[in-house]
């Protein structure tokens, strides 16, 4: 795993898919600056990262044992966060979307606000979200595993779990996509 630490991975994978806690967090801090990454780019929150890294640790731990070393341990652990991520974020979206909906009702109770005040509340909503935050998720997905992580379009494969052909088309896409964000961002700013 590393110089200091004598043990292979596939040593302690094997002491850990036994029930060994102390196996487990060895292979996580292996792996663990990866994986918070790839959080921390696919929610761009803090808090939120944290929780979806939680929640993907004990989602690893409950099915280690069902790991089935077709992909390196490095790939299903990014699978698990990247799919714990897209739920969170489907969640989030859902979230804000009821928010937005209760402001919105609350506000048309109250007396409409000056011109202003809706143009200095867009903008602060618009400054926000990024260009990334604005892509779909599967977009979202090969950007941060294929453009931020450097992962090959196999290893991006693996993680979503659909064929290379695919990713390949995505990241194109998903480039073009952004691209367009971010033209946007650049357009829409005073």
């Amino acid at each position: 795993m590393t110089s200091e630490d004598p043990q292979s991975e596939a040593t302690v994978l094997s002491a850990a898919r036994n029930g060994d806690g102390d196996a487990f967090e060895r292979l996580i801090r292996a792996h663990g600056a990866m994986l918070r990454t790839i959080a921390a780019r696919m929610t761009n929150d803090e808090a939120d990262a944290e929780d979806v890294l939680q929640e993907s640790l004990s989602k690893a731990w409950v099915k280690l044992a069902s790991f089935n070393e077709r992909s390196t341990l490095s790939t299903w652990l990014a699978r698990i966060v990247m799919n714990t991520a897209l739920d969170h974020r489907s969640q989030r979206v859902h979230r804000e979307r009821a928010q937005q909906d209760a402001y919105t009702a609350s506000r048309r109770k109250e007396p409409q606000s000056d011109a202003l005040e809706q143009a200095e509340a867009a903008e602060q909503r618009e400054l926000v979200r990024r260009a990334v935050d604005r892509l779909n998720p599967n977009h979202r997905a090969v950007i941060v595993l294929h453009g931020l992580q450097g992962r090959s379009y196999a290893e991006v494969a693996q993680v979503l779990q659909c064929p290379i052909g695919t990713v390949m088309s995505r990241v194109h896409y998903a480039k073009l996509a952004l691209r367009k964000e971010m033209e946007s961002l650049i357009r829409s700013k005073p």
